[in-house]
């Protein structure tokens, strides 16, 4: 609820006062008063106080006007033309909680940071209004700067991509399906659709299984007990190299060998880049990702002078020893054929593809491990289930990821340590949210971690709120099967049933209806994740390996409870943990 005054600014302003007064004193009683200083340094204080009196009182004015189509609320600053940038840029986890703490999540706030400014929504329904508006709101634009920012595009493929896109925006829907085919997020959606679900999302997800597996043998863990010293960091080597391996085939370790190494170097500065800081502030950060796209380069002129990408039909095979898989292929055959791209532009697509193949799975399988290897008697159950799964030796994984309670786990998991920015821009009109009118051409902004720990939101399902949202919960997303509210319809994820350990729980069911405003670990409305499908195969099948076939263990379980993620990657991408977790390994 936004408050006439709050606390918190009243303290503000008196703490600025007091230092004020105290720095006077101190000038004044040294043995050479300097009252040029004093007056100076004043002068200085007094202003931004002003300044954030001013602000205050506009936003407060704006939040209690009655007029429809009123602007959003600007949080109030301290210093103009620099606003909010500062404590934004410095610590944005700690920036956004202070915004919702002070000013209450049910109006839509306008954030201001230097030239840039974007309009923070966090109320649920306005939530759900922003992601069921896909005819009105582009998530485009949002790509195209993780594209121009992130993963390095030339700037002539860029200015082609944005061009074609605003000029699409302004046509009508049946004209712009016209040139569909030749948008280059149209050939990105419509490709990761078609070969990340139905048997193409079958095959690849038994060859990721089968590289981690033969992985997993080539190090030889025996009967004795196997040291891994951070288990974040095994699982970055080893399923990144499988991840990558199963999309684009071995080709590419040959051709680039410290590719991993480079890759995760390159993730470990997305902030810099997403940031935009300058090139001769970070050189580091710009010479890995300047490796990366050369190297990518150089393995892809040798790849299309060994194979043929154009082989994708039902008779070719489903995997090639230099491109990998049809959905490799695929994307190398189209891509050059879209209008402004080039050799570059090309190595920073593979680049992206690599990055949203590895940076979220690889930090979230970690977190499932972790929270089954922290808890025996949770391990113990979600292995009962995934021993369901083992047949001739080989894993099931449709009837892994069937199964409720690893399911339930796995959304929890999401829930708790993705923090991503979903964004959406109308390019043409403005986008109406209750009272207010949100500017076209600013970004809305909706948080996963502020919608996840908002309990107004997760009330719509009272059973979720059983245990606070602050905790791991195992079992948050699953309802019992006899529940009204889990609906009729069921969907293919929720097709078996099962009965807890305790004989006073019924059966249950894992469910995410009508969390659409509060769980959104792979986006929301229309723009989900694609990929979500053959991420969430890698990471259960990856439990069931390790759990199924290894014994598994933490080396320090009182020293794991302290384990915490690092909240630098809020609004990127999974937390990673901000402690190395070691662990110990051997067979079954």
């Amino acid at each position: 609820m936004v408050q006439i005054w709050d606390i918190q600014s009243l303290k503000g302003i008196k703490y600025a006062f007091i230092m004020l007064i105290k720095f006077f004193q101190s000038s004044l009683s040294a043995p050479k008063p300097s009252y040029f200083l004093a007056f100076t340094v004043g002068l200085l204080v007094l202003s931004r106080v002003v300044v954030y009196f001013l602000t205050l009182l506009a936003f407060k004015r704006a939040v209690r006007t009655k007029k429809i189509g009123k602007r959003p609320p600007v949080v109030p600053y301290y210093t103009p033309f620099i606003r909010s940038l500062f404590p934004l840029a410095w610590n944005p986890v700690k920036f956004v909680n202070r915004v919702l703490r002070w000013y209450g999540h049910d109006v839509p706030i306008m954030i201001k940071a230097g030239t840039f400014k974007f309009c923070l929504v966090a109320n649920s329904e306005d939530v759900r209004n922003v992601l069921q508006s896909p005819k009105v709101l582009d998530g485009r634009p949002a790509a195209f700067y993780v594209m121009d920012n992130l993963f390095g595009t030339p700037k002539r493929t860029m200015k082609s991509i944005t061009t074609h896109a605003l000029a699409n925006s302004m046509k009508t829907r049946k004209e712009s399906t016209r040139e569909e085919r030749s948008r280059i997020d149209y050939w990105q959606s419509s490709l990761s659709h078609k070969y990340l679900s139905g048997q193409s999302l079958k095959t690849l997800s038994h060859k990721f299984m089968s590289v981690m597996k033969r992985d997993m043998d080539k190090l030889r863990i025996g009967k004795e007990w196997f040291q891994i010293p951070d288990l974040h960091f095994f699982l970055q080597e080893h399923v990144a190299h499988a991840m990558i391996e199963s999309i684009m085939g071995p080709s590419i370790f040959e051709q680039y060998p410290t590719l991993v190494e480079d890759f995760w170097d390159f993730d470990s500065n997305i902030a810099t880049y997403s940031q935009q800081i300058p090139r001769f502030w970070k050189p580091e950060a710009y010479k890995i990702r300047d490796r990366l796209l050369e190297k990518i380069d150089l393995w892809r002129q040798f790849v299309h002078s060994k194979s043929d990408c154009s082989k994708t039909g039902t008779e070719d095979p489903d995997y090639d020893d230099y491109l990998g898989s049809k959905w490799m292929r695929a994307r190398e055959y189209d891509y050059m054929r879209l209008p402004g791209t080039d050799r570059n532009s090309a190595a920073s697509a593979v680049l992206g593809l690599i990055f949203g193949a590895n940076s979220n799975a690889v930090t979230t399988m970690f977190w499932y491990l972790f929270e089954a290897l922290r808890d025996i008697d949770l391990q113990r159950r979600m292995v009962k289930e995934a021993a369901l799964c083992h047949k001739d030796g080989n894993i099931d994984l449709a009837e892994l990821c069937s199964q409720p309670l690893l399911q339930s786990a796995f959304a929890e998991v999401l829930r708790n340590r993705v923090s991503i920015a979903i964004t959406r821009m109308s390019l043409t009109d403005d986008f109406q949210l209750g009272d207010y009118s949100v500017p076209n051409q600013v970004p809305i902004a909706l948080f996963t971690q502020v919608a996840a720990y908002d309990r107004e939101a997760w009330s719509v399902r009272p059973r979720c709120l059983n245990r606070p949202l602050e905790d791991f919960w195992a079992e948050r997303f699953l309802v019992p099967t006899t529940d009204e509210r889990a609906g009729r319809h069921e969907d293919a994820e929720s097709k078996t049933a099962i009965a807890l350990d305790s004989v006073s729980e019924p059966q249950m069911r894992f469910k995410t209806d009508a969390l659409e405003a509060c769980w959104l670990p792979f986006g929301g409305g229309k723009r989900m994740c694609p990929g979500r499908h053959f991420a969430k195969n890698a990471i259960l099948g990856t439990f069931a390996l390790f759990f199924c076939q290894y014994e598994c263990e933490l080396n320090d379980a009182e020293a794991a409870e302290s384990v915490e993620p690092d909240s630098k990657r809020f609004m990127f991408t999974a937390l990673p943990p901000a402690n190395m977790v070691p662990v110990r390994i051997r067979k079954l």
